[in-house]
């Protein structure tokens, strides 16, 4: 998970996408596609499964299940504003269902603490291991008490 995760981080991160206005650009779909393999994969990894995946104009929501728990995830692009980190403020909640749309308070996380904060959405203890983050966690020093739970 760690250096697929890492890998995707570096390629997106803060990199301005190209925007064409009314429909999505051929860049941003690129985004979307490298966006749902990893999240896919760091659901198989932490024990969940990614329901759905589904791209909107320049925003992605998904839905995280385990163990008949599941996690929204909304996040969005802030094209208008090209200083805003591409993969930092993503809200997370918790759902009743696949279909539940509203679900619990929102939280946020960034890149380098999502798979923590959804485990600790799913009841886990928020702990898990991927140490190859430990740079992105050193430049982002989040703690989960930082993110309303």
């Amino acid at each position: 998970m760690e250096k697929t995760r890492i890998d995707f981080y570096r390629k997106w991160h803060g990199k301005p996408l190209e925007d064409w206005g009314g429909v999505r650009s051929d860049e941003y779909k690129g985004f979307e596609r490298a966006f749902k393999r990893v999240l896919k994969k760091m659901a198989e990894d932490m024990g969940a499964t990614l329901v759905w995946f589904t791209p909107m104009h320049y925003d992605e929501s998904a839905m995280f299940e385990r163990n008949g728990k599941y996690v929204y995830l909304l996040h969005s692009n802030n094209l208008y504003n090209r200083s805003t980190p591409v993969l930092h403020h993503i809200l997370i909640r918790t759902a009743e269902h696949e279909k539940d749309y509203r679900g619990g308070p929102n939280n946020y996380a960034d890149w380098a603490h999502l798979a923590n904060a959804i485990d600790r959405l799913f009841g886990g203890d928020g702990n898990i291991e991927d140490e190859n983050l430990f740079p992105l966690r050193q430049q982002y020093p989040a703690t989960y008490e930082d993110y309303a739970y």
